[in-house]
């Protein structure tokens, strides 16, 4: 198996999910997602946008276009 899951992991995952608690999957998000590693991406109008996500104050902001080139 690619990733070493249990034989049974697709058929069980659902039932496993639904029954996590508030407190198990915050702490199996504190272990698994790494804050200073996300990247955001936001799609709107920039004459909107551009001001308050710039405010948010959350890292170097990089424009680009539908196609992924950098945008001036």
């Amino acid at each position: 198996m690619q990733y070493n899951l249990p034989e049974d992991y697709y058929n069980t995952f659902t039932q496993k999910a639904l029954s996590l608690t508030r407190d198990a999957a915050n702490d199996l998000a504190k272990r698994t997602i790494l804050p200073d590693h996300l990247i955001w991406v936001v799609v709107g109008d920039m004459s909107k946008v551009e001001a308050g996500i710039r405010e948010l104050n959350l890292g170097e902001v990089h424009k680009i276009d539908a196609d992924g080139n950098p945008v001036q």
